[in-house]
């Protein structure tokens, strides 16, 4: 695995990650993450954090970049199982020394925390306010993955790509409402959005042009504009949510109830 180790001494000022770890109370904040890390990890863009069937008592936290979890047939094929932004807790394993059961690679060019499961563990011992939080993170994820399935398993091409469009610029409005139309950096191929709903990436294009022509979103060399939010809510199926997002901005993650 080819990365850059960091001290630990600049991660409470990473712009970045502060903001992420300030608005979800789900996540430990940056001065814990500082005390446990052992290692900070730059990953370049293509390289794996961790590989299935690798055993690790690791657990990784997303500071900066994307990241994707995902699974290899043995024919080639790829299931990507959730996308991580800063913020997100990766290497969850049932038990000490287990295989993962997943790889995880860097989309872009990231920064990981590296903390000991050891390490986490005494430190929960001591802070149970902490164990409720890596609690609940863990919680989410799994209400991510129960989402990914129903995507998968029951939504259309339409409102699944509406739906993984809509979840991933949720998780970015964590840091901070976006207006309607701004364009953010989405480093996401239509390959990877096939990868995770079991699309070809035909069908993916097909209907990212459909969204484009009706007004919702526009996905254009690596930009991602949604021009109205209401709109993207309600083809995703997201019915409670689509009043949420009437306006003219992306509300807070306090305001949303099913995107996961």
């Amino acid at each position: 695995m080819l990365s850059v180790l960091h001290n630990s001494t600049s991660i409470k000022n990473h712009p970045k990650f502060i903001a992420r770890t300030i608005t979800d109370d789900r996540l430990p904040v940056a001065s814990v993450i500082e005390e446990i890390a052992s290692q900070y990890r730059t990953i370049p863009a293509g390289t794996d954090i961790y590989s299935e069937g690798e055993a690790s008592d690791d657990l990784y936290m997303v500071i900066e970049g994307w990241v994707f979890q995902h699974q290899i047939l043995e024919d080639g094929r790829r299931q990507i199982l959730d996308f991580a932004l800063p913020g997100s807790l990766l290497g969850f394993q049932p038990g000490r020394g287990a295989e993962m059961t997943h790889a995880a690679e860097a989309l872009t060019r990231a920064t990981v925390a590296v903390i000991p499961r050891d390490r986490l563990g005494e430190f929960l011992s001591r802070d149970p306010e902490l164990g409720l939080r890596v609690i609940s993170a863990a919680a989410g994820a799994l209400n991510t993955a129960y989402e990914s399935l129903t995507d998968v398993g029951r939504r259309t091409a339409r409102e699944a790509v509406a739906h993984l469009l809509l979840r991933l610029f949720s998780r970015i409005c964590a840091a901070g409402p976006q207006v309607a139309g701004t364009a953010i950096s989405f480093p996401l191929t239509q390959e990877h959005i096939g990868d995770a709903l079991g699309l070809t990436a035909v069908h993916v294009c097909r209907t990212l042009r459909c969204l484009r022509e009706k007004g919702v979103v526009q996905l254009t060399n690596g930009k991602l504009s949604v021009l109205d939010p209401g709109a993207l809510a309600e083809i995703a199926g997201c019915m409670s949510d689509a009043e949420a997002f009437s306006g003219t901005q992306f509300p807070s993650r306090e305001r949303m109830r099913h995107v996961g």
